[in-house]
């Protein structure tokens, strides 16, 4: 599990090996999104990122609103409160790190946006490996 907290929206995230289709190895992710703010946000849109065991990075989705079982919808969050998504990411190796991004609108008399993060999160096909390296060391990767 991930956590990373950016202005008090906190994302906590893993994901899982699926299966493997058309050369792809294809992740379910399962991510909560928790507001501790005094303020309602919204999340606005998605992007997922994975860099595969070899270093190469990949846009793999995104989008408008949440992603995942959300698909294109924004989702409100009260202060206070938090949501689950669950959706599926892929990676062209049996390894890799992935990191969602996330367009959130803090609400209030000051509103802006910030870029809400899951920290990286270890792929593997093995579901017997317990610990994934570290592939990130492309710089323009988000949070490297």
């Amino acid at each position: 599990t991930s956590v990373l907290s950016v202005e008090r929206v906190i994302l906590g995230g893993r994901a899982e090996f699926s299966r493997k289709k058309a050369g792809k190895y294809y992740f379910q992710y399962d991510v909560q999104f928790n507001n501790a703010r005094d303020s309602d946000v919204d999340v606005l849109s998605h992007l997922w990122e994975v860099v595969d065991s070899k270093g190469q990075r990949h846009t793999v989705s995104e989008g408008p609103g949440v992603g995942g079982a959300y698909k294109h919808q924004e989702r409100p969050l009260r202060a206070g409160d938090a949501f689950r998504v669950n959706g599926e990411i892929w990676s062209p190796t049996r390894a890799g790190n992935a990191q969602g991004t996330f367009r959130v609108l803090i609400r209030g008399e000051e509103s802006h946006e910030i870029e809400a993060r899951t920290d990286f999160m270890g792929l593997s096909a093995d579901k017997d490996i317990t610990h994934v390296p570290n592939f990130v060391s492309d710089p323009n990767f988000a949070g490297s």
